[in-house]
């Protein structure tokens, strides 16, 4: 059996996570996160709205983390053609994006350190790079880095020079 994906090491209770996330059907939740071979699995998967859930599971950015956990449970084939290839296509992309962004944040943090400028990854990316394995079922859209006030254009000026643009809150 593989290793179950998602987050490392942290304990797990079944009943608690199904009671946190209200927003898909309960029954999919628990075969999703049940650590049971999926031929015991006592609830109809197969009877399972796939559309409904891809729907909602785009709402929220966590296809292709759904379709990682099937495929470590070894249920992916109940998946309907339509949503598996939908989230196929959404763990490739999101493999790409998360080596891009590995690659840019290693290219930033080696500017920033050359120029002394002292800078920790936050949020999204940082917690993909210690709490996911795989590390691409976690979506991270940019980088969040903090800097010292009195770096700020100095490190603005880095990552210009790095062929970054300012993104503007919205």
């Amino acid at each position: 059996m593989r290793k179950p994906s998602a987050v490392k090491s942290f304990p797990f209770d079944k009943q608690a996570s199904v009671e946190q996330i209200a927003d898909l059907p309960a029954d999919m939740v628990t075969a999703l996160f049940s650590a049971v071979p999926p031929e015991s699995i006592d609830l109809p998967i197969i009877k399972v709205d796939w559309a409904s859930v891809a729907s909602e599971a785009a709402e929220h950015g966590i296809g292709m983390l759904l379709y990682q956990r099937m495929l470590d449970l070894g249920v992916v084939d109940y998946l309907n053609v339509s949503v598996r290839a939908a989230w196929e296509s959404d763990a490739r992309h999101s493999r790409l994006q998360c080596s891009i962004q590995k690659s840019d944040a290693l290219e930033i943090s080696r500017d920033l350190t050359q120029r002394g400028i002292t800078h920790a990854f936050l949020k999204g990316f940082a917690c993909r790079e210690l709490f996911y394995e795989p590390k691409w079922v976690r979506p991270a859209a940019d980088l969040d880095i903090l800097i010292s006030r009195s770096d700020i254009e100095r490190a603005r000026s880095a990552m210009f020079t790095l062929g970054f643009n300012h993104a503007t809150r919205t």
